[in-house]
């Protein structure tokens, strides 16, 4: 008898904790906000001084040919506005990596990661006094460059592995479709 007491009462004490559970909130946000944040960034009066100097865009191809011309090196001021205007640009990379982390599939995540390292290297050579305006611009517009066609390579590897698995799964009589998504750490299928 007191057996059943206890059964009854641990019965009635985790019924209550289930009725005060709360779901689980969404794993995160199905927006990357990093875009967002760069380009409210490189819209921000406080860098109008670098305007002329480097291209605020996310796209440092577009740089003018006078950008890529320029032969001056940052002044103390001008240093200033890039060591802040990197220290921002890291914070919007950093703001968009859960969603990253989740939704982009690790090889490519990672090719963001390098870019934007790279990217920190070469503010801090422009920063030193290694290199020219014009000298930084050619190489941002080439890391970017080829960080497009690294993840374009990639995007074509994925996609071929995806399809070496929907061909294996049809060779073996069964005729189905399947699709993935990238979750953390790997990869969710779903097969018709």
């Amino acid at each position: 008898m007191i057996r059943l007491v206890v059964l009854a009462f641990g019965a009635l004490a985790l019924s209550g904790c289930v009725g005060m559970m709360k779901p689980p909130p969404p794993p995160v946000a199905k927006v990357d906000v990093t875009e967002n944040c760069l380009t409210e960034l490189h819209q921000a009066p406080k860098y109008e001084p670098l305007r002329s100097k480097v291209s605020l865009s996310k796209f440092p191809q577009r740089a003018t040919l006078a950008m890529f011309a320029d032969q001056t090196k940052p002044t103390e001021a001008e240093k200033a506005l890039l060591s802040q205007l990197d220290a921002d640009r890291n914070a919007c990379f950093e703001a968009g990596r859960e969603f990253r982390n989740y939704y982009v599939a690790g090889n490519i995540s990672a090719e963001y990661q390098r870019e934007y390292s790279e990217v920190t290297r070469l503010t801090a050579q422009i920063y030193n006094g290694e290199l020219t305006y014009g000298q930084y611009n050619t190489k941002r517009a080439e890391i970017a460059d080829a960080a497009d066609a690294r993840r374009g390579a990639l995007l074509e590897s994925n996609r071929k592995a995806v399809q070496e698995l929907q061909d294996r799964i049809d060779s073996i009589g069964q005729k189905s479709r399947t699709s993935c998504r990238r979750v953390r750490g790997g990869f969710d299928c779903e097969t018709d």
